[in-house]
């Protein structure tokens, strides 16, 4: 039996249905408020891959929940996050992601049957050192400076999975860059298609490191296969620029790719005047200090570690068609709804 953490969001959708089709058995967390319509997605019309589901109603900070989650589980994936640039959430991200990490941890410190627990980080975690252009694993943890509340967040949930380590949980931990993937399009990486079919006519200057969310997948369940305890891997298909980016996304979905490159002082008006918006409307901001910060940045990161035990990505060019693909067939879908 496995467990999963997060089954209806990106990563842990995708791999539930990979470990599905594995012959797998899972047990699954899952609010009672959530849709599992990704799952259903994915599964492609065949439901009966689903009845080896067993859901169980709760959350990170539920320990009743989690110790029903656990009990009797060989393998625990935990892909449960919460992901956001907005300054009022950053409260409920420590509690999800660093209480919610602590109390899997706690629990599954208690579990005679663990083998092994893999957790999703982030490479939001990584120090970004001065003059540093490609971040791998030694890339530590740099306190203050422009750090997010999500990633000082991740950092947290890290340092509970290596403290678990260090009292004899079995655990390793992945670190994607930017998931890419048919998903929620109003969230996360899924915003990204969403711009760039409204036709976005903007652009920043940044990079950063995207990866499919198949390859990441496949990257936890190697860790599981091959066994591999008291290691963190970053998951990173390709560095490209944020502008290379929209523009096959654009060609993808026949839409005009943006054109006009906004410096950084005018991103620090626009996240100023999104606040004020915000306020006003009570609707969360477009752009914050935050995304507005991210998005100039110029990051790049190694998967060197993962390739020499035998990793091999997939192409992020097909990968952005295909999540592309994705995109247009639930758009029209939504249309004849």
């Amino acid at each position: 039996m496995i467990a999963v953490t997060g089954g209806t969001g990106l990563v842990g959708s995708h791999l539930i249905i990979e470990l599905l089709k594995r012959g797998e058995s899972i047990r699954a967390l899952k609010r009672k408020s959530s849709s599992i319509k990704l799952l259903l997605d994915l599964a492609e019309g065949n439901t009966n891959l689903l009845n080896n589901i067993n859901w169980i109603d709760g959350d990170l900070l539920d320990i009743e929940s989690l110790e029903l989650l656990i009990q009797g589980c060989s393998y625990v994936f935990h892909c449960a996050a919460h992901i956001s640039f907005l300054e009022s959430e950053a409260t409920l991200m420590d509690k999800i992601n660093i209480q919610g990490t602590e109390n899997m941890v706690n629990c599954c410190l208690l579990s005679p049957d663990l083998k092994f627990f893999c957790y999703v980080s982030s490479v939001a975690t990584l120090g970004r050192e001065p003059g540093s252009k490609m971040l791998d694993e030694n890339s530590h943890w740099i306190p203050g400076g422009h750090n997010s509340n999500y990633s000082i967040s991740k950092y947290g949930a890290e340092r509970e999975v290596w403290r678990g380590i260090a009292e004899g949980l079995p655990a390793s931990m992945v670190n994607p860059s930017i998931i890419v993937g048919k998903t929620n399009w109003k969230t996360g990486s899924g915003r990204l298609f969403e711009q760039v079919y409204k036709e976005m006519p903007f652009y920043t200057n940044g990079s950063s490191g995207f990866v499919d969310v198949l390859d990441v997948v496949d990257a936890m369940m190697l860790l599981m296969d091959k066994n591999i305890i008291g290691e963190r891997y970053i998951v990173n298909g390709g560095n490209i620029e944020y502008k290379y980016f929209f523009d096959r996304v654009a060609a993808s979905l026949n839409k005009k790719s943006p054109q006009l490159k906004v410096p950084k002082w005018v991103s620090s008006i626009v996240w100023r005047l999104e606040m004020i918006r915000s306020l006003i409307t009570n609707k969360a901001p477009f752009i914050t200090k935050e995304s507005a910060y991210a998005a100039h940045q110029m990051r790049s990161y190694s998967s060197e570690k993962l390739l020499n035990i035998g990793f091999a990505f997939r192409n992020i060019e097909e990968t952005l068609s295909r999540t592309s693909k994705s995109f247009l067939i639930d758009i029209e879908n939504a249309k004849s709804a």
